[in-house]
């Protein structure tokens, strides 16, 4: 007995090929510790019907995303089950991969864009585009330059020339070269979802910037310049920021950074998460 890293959904019973025959739209996830009855698995025909019930519920905020979650997980292992990897499958799964995204989920998130890949080979449908570049955002969240590099010599010829996808390996080559303020004028106009993934990683570049300007420019930096490199929408949030990770001002008006004091609180200070990215 053998279990699917993606939910925990049984691969062996996938091998069956068995059809279910539960009629439940909604029915709790759980994680297989046996073989799965025909009477426990929706077939696929109850699981398009399932799907939209969870869309319908997400759209109208009738429920919490942990519910939407679960419900979609849910969905995920009674397609394993069945060994059902089609476009619907595709679907299911870049539904859930932009829920989690959307709530800052990005474990989830990369359960689903890891299934995603191997779909994308198997029934060349869904938005492989969008996704090549959401995987690119991903490895750089997690600092992953293997997987960077990987992600980079996989792209299929058809996909280099896409506009999200030149967009992404744009933004990768200014992180990468530390260039931060082409990094955050790009961030500005990044598609789809991309920006929540960019989101995650903003902080810590930003700090990473951040002590970079502090050491270069003494004796004093101009708070608005700090924005306008950074990419904050307000003076405020960038002061917000600077003072959330212990950046230290020349005077109480906050609109200098005093370069000297700040190199060292700078060092000790932790990412915080700026949620008005």
């Amino acid at each position: 007995f053998r279990m699917n890293n993606d939910t925990g959904e049984d691969r062996e019973s996938a091998s069956a090929k068995f059809v279910g025959t539960c009629r439940d739209l909604e029915k709790p996830y759980l994680r297989l510790t046996s073989a799965p009855l025909p009477n426990q698995v929706r077939p696929e025909s109850v699981l398009h019907k399932s799907l939209e019930i969870v869309k319908q519920r997400w759209k109208s905020k009738s429920c919490k995303y942990l519910v939407v979650c679960e419900q979609l997980k849910s969905i995920r292992q009674d397609l394993t089950i069945q060994c059902v990897r089609n476009a619907f499958a595709v679907e299911v799964y870049e539904t859930h991969a932009r829920l989690a995204l959307e709530n800052s989920d990005p474990e989830e998130f990369n359960q689903c864009q890891t299934q995603l890949r191997e779909l994308y080979v198997e029934t060349n449908v869904g938005h492989q585009a969008e996704f090549a570049a959401y995987r690119i955002y991903y490895n750089m969240f997690t600092k992953s330059f293997q997987g960077l590099t990987h992600e980079m010599q996989a792209l299929p010829d058809n996909l280099l020339s896409e506009p999200c996808v030149v967009h992404a390996l744009a933004i990768r080559e200014a992180w990468s070269q530390q260039n931060y303020a082409r990094l955050f004028k790009l961030y500005q106009s990044t598609s789809h979802m991309g920006s929540y993934l960019l989101d995650l990683l903003l902080p810590r570049e930003r700090l990473a910037a951040v002590r970079t300007m502090a050491k270069t420019f003494r004796p004093a930096l101009p708070v608005t310049y700090v924005q306008s490199q950074l990419g904050f929408s307000s003076v405020e949030q960038c002061v917000t920021f600077l003072t959330l990770h212990q950046a230290k001002f020349t005077d109480a008006s906050c609109k200098a950074l005093d370069g000297k004091l700040s190199s060292g609180s700078l060092l000790s200070a932790v990412v915080v998460a700026d949620k008005d990215s």
